[in-house]
């Protein structure tokens, strides 16, 4: 089915749950077309060719196509989410969005909802939950879409109004572009045009972290990728990241894994050869 927007369109192909299981794994794939995830409970992981990402409730995962990836479950915190494949049709002047992680606000109930509509025998009944999962899909990308070129002498229209999900959408793409430099909130709110006080409402109210916290994970996750699959010095990753002392970045780095960069370089190059 094919749902047109305003700027583009979405053609869906396919949708699906995955139930929590401690045991679930899915091997490296990838697809023609796009595949998002909408992540609903538990914990687990996401594996790249090169990169490691977290799974937790109420992030999303856009993987573009041909991208390859592989996703496992935390046993004792099981993952489960829901994925749809679909196709992105854009005007050619537009540059289609890489990779898309981060925090987003939706209702796993709404998922459920779709789910059971889907399974329907009527029309109107699956119709419905195919335009429902198109907004979802269409709230979680259209922040992400580069805007189209002007065209000379003509100004583009301005929205009256900018929506709290775009400023949160715009803030965490600034981040995710910037996050070896280690922005501050006050840079972050000056890139998306709010004060630093109304972009720490948004996180806190609309996300339950702070910005802060979301800059920290994206150097966390660089970091840990960077130990766990390539030879680079540990003193070279603590320095790409602006640490001058390295017992200050280990110390840092301590707090999210409870090893230091060298002990979770070793157990991972251990599960590896396992």
């Amino acid at each position: 089915m094919r749902i047109s927007f305003e700027s583009f369109a979405i053609g869906l192909n396919s949708f699906g749950r995955v139930q929590p299981d401690p045991q679930w794994s899915i091997r490296p794939h990838s697809h023609l077309n796009h595949e998002i995830h909408f992540v609903t409970e538990g914990r687990g992981c996401n594996l790249l060719e090169r990169g490691e990402l977290d799974f937790y409730p109420d992030i999303v995962y856009v993987a573009p196509p041909h991208e390859i990836h592989e996703q496992h479950s935390d046993k004792t915190m099981p993952l489960g989410l829901y994925y749809a494949l679909f196709v992105l049709e854009m005007p050619e002047r537009r540059e289609p969005f890489p990779r898309i992680y981060a925090p987003h606000r939706f209702l796993a109930s709404d998922l459920a909802s779709i789910q059971r509509r889907m399974g329907e025998s009527s029309v109107s009944g699956r119709m419905a939950a195919f335009l429902q999962l198109g907004e979802l899909i269409c709230r979680a990308i259209e922040p992400y879409l580069e805007p189209a070129p002007l065209v000379r002498g003509r100004e583009e229209p301005q929205p009256p109004m900018v929506k709290a999900n775009d400023v949160l959408a715009k803030a965490i793409a600034y981040i995710q572009n910037r996050f070896l430099h280690n922005p501050s909130v006050q840079e972050v709110a000056g890139a998306v045009h709010v004060s630093e006080r109304h972009l720490s409402r948004l996180f806190r109210e609309q996300l339950g972290v702070s910005a802060h916290e979301v800059t920290q994970r994206e150097r966390f996750q660089w970091a840990a990728a960077e130990l766990a699959h390539s030879a680079s010095p540990v003193q070279e990753i603590a320095e790409r990241l602006g640490f001058t002392s390295m017992a200050y970045f280990s110390q840092w780095f301590k707090r999210f894994t409870g090893l230091a960069p060298t002990e979770y370089r070793g157990k991972r190059a251990r599960l590896e050869r396992r």
